[in-house]
């Protein structure tokens, strides 16, 4: 059936039929036993004709298949021809009288051929406009490009926004980049609306001046036919019934947008009920609809987005792991270049006490020198014990555990935030962020077990180490004055102190 503001024309080879023009070819009426009829008087000839949809915004649509071809004998005859729009092969005729031709003889066509030379031009007139017609479909195609463009900023928009509100971004700049998103899409869809049907438009004429082309290609190409008699050339009455509708045996080709409103009726009837064929009310159908052409595409392109996003929270997880695993190592190789000397070390964690009449009193990690022994190091030029510099203790294998957990959970955390910022469905979603929150209470009681084992060990390392300093006089030395416990933070060695303040920052 025709749509809305649809027209049915019959447009033909010679002047009755609009010589391939559809605005001025004769237009079809609707009859109530569903078909459309015209009437018309032909010479008589061989006359070639096509059935075209003329839409309402000036586009058209032609029928599928071959030109179909009418031959009018010189006898006086009516002729009655039905025919299925797309459907050229199948044509019935009729004729009143006797000696009737049906479609397809082949007759004589009134008139000589016009001249090759006024041909030729004809045909070079109408490439030319088909090359302009090309140009602006090229055009017209950049600019529903340009409109996709456009479509594609507001998403990366969106999805910019919503890191935002997840604190990895600046939210001031990306509001300003949302409103300009916004006011460009807003300007280019309308653009987009109209370049979308001018394109159609130009597809229309160009495919009926290709046409016209072929046609005058063919003439040029063609004998001239023998002439007819002029008392043979009176004009008959023919008359063409097109029948369609439920009737038509191939269904003609239909636009995306027909293809998306039967998509939208179908929905609304199986949401809605309705009536059967027999005139009974049929129960209202709760399967799912197929998706749309324009509904695919949306969705294969949202697919292809969010496997862009999960490639790049993939990368940086990778990358953040890594820095997280070079953080480690850096951690390991620091501490080993501050292995202690073996022999000062030891004898500071054993807190060994000076022998009588030694000039050396331990006090902490410095070593104190009394008069006479500096005095004897001045003179010999080499340097005291108080000038060399302290070397902190070796790790412990706790310690060093405790930098590796560190380090996993570092690249652990990083993983997460990557994944937090790839987009997601809701059901993955929902599991994820279970999943992370369990993963969260877990590393809060490691990291508390963690801290309680790590504390007491720090504290009992540098008591073992930190002896109170003293002055110590030649004679006798006066008892050494009680000094305040250091804490465990700043008693623990420089790398560990760097775990727990990443610790701490992370339960914050």
């Amino acid at each position: 059936m025709l749509g809305l503001g649809e027209q049915l024309r019959l447009v033909g080879s010679c002047q009755e039929l609009g010589r391939w023009e559809s605005a001025a070819a004769p237009l079809l009426e609707w009859q109530p036993s569903d078909s459309w009829v015209v009437t018309l008087a032909l010479p008589p000839g061989r006359h070639t004709y096509k059935l075209v949809r003329v839409q309402e915004g000036g586009g058209m649509q032609w029928e599928d298949g071959e030109d179909r071809v009418l031959g009018v004998p010189a006898a006086a005859v009516a002729l009655t021809a039905s025919l299925r729009f797309g459907d050229t092969a199948a044509v019935e005729m009729v004729a009143e009288e006797a000696g009737g031709v049906v479609a397809g003889a082949t007759g004589l066509a009134p008139g000589q051929p016009p001249a090759a030379a006024a041909t030729a031009s004809r045909v070079a007139a109408l490439q030319h406009r088909t090359r302009q017609l090309s140009s602006q479909i090229d055009a017209l195609e950049a600019e529903v490009e340009e409109s996709k463009a456009s479509v594609v900023g507001r998403d990366l928009a969106r999805f910019a926004r919503g890191a935002a509100w997840s604190g990895q971004l600046p939210f001031d700049a990306l509001e300003a980049e949302l409103a300009d998103s916004t006011l460009e899409f807003a300007s280019s869809r309308p653009l987009a609306s109209a370049a979308q049907v001018q394109g159609k438009a130009a597809l229309a004429q160009a495919q009926q001046a290709a046409r016209l082309e072929r046609v005058h290609a063919a003439a040029v190409a063609a004998p001239a036919p023998m002439a007819v008699p002029v008392a043979a050339q009176d004009e008959r009455k023919v008359a063409v019934t097109v029948t369609v509708g439920s009737t038509d045996t191939a269904a003609p080709p239909r636009h995306e947008e027909a293809e998306e409103a039967e998509h939208a009726q179908a929905a609304a009837s199986d949401n809605d009920g309705g009536t059967a064929a027999d005139g009974h009310e049929r129960a209202p159908s709760f399967a799912p609809r197929p998706p749309s052409p324009q509904e695919r595409r949306r969705l294969q392109e949202a697919a292809a987005r969010a496997a862009a996003a999960a490639a790049r929270a993939v990368a940086q997880a990778e990358a953040a792991a890594a820095a997280a695993e070079a953080a480690a190592a850096a951690a390991a190789a620091q501490l080993k270049a501050e292995a202690p000397v073996a022999a000062p070390a030891a004898a500071c964690r054993a807190g060994a006490a000076p022998k009588a009449g030694s000039s050396v009193t331990a006090a902490g990690t410095n070593n104190a020198v009394t008069a006479p022994a500096r005095a004897q190091a001045a003179g010999s030029g080499k340097p005291s014990e108080r000038d060399r510099s302290p070397s902190p203790r070796p790790p412990s294998d706790q310690e060093r555990r405790l930098l590796q957990e560190a380090a996993s959970r570092a690249a652990r955390a990083a993983v997460r935030v990557a994944q937090r910022t790839a987009p997601k469905p809701v059901a993955l979603e929902q599991a994820a962020q279970a999943e992370e929150e369990e993963e969260e209470v877990e590393e809060e009681e490691e990291a508390e077990q963690a801290q309680a084992q790590a504390l007491p060990t720090a504290a009992a390392h540098q008591a073992s180490k930190v002896v109170p300093r003293a002055p110590v006089a030649v004679a006798a030395a006066s008892p050494p004055k009680p000094q305040p416990a250091p804490t465990a933070a700043r008693s623990a060695p420089p790398a560990l102190q760097l775990v727990l303040a990443a610790l701490t920052a992370g339960r914050r």
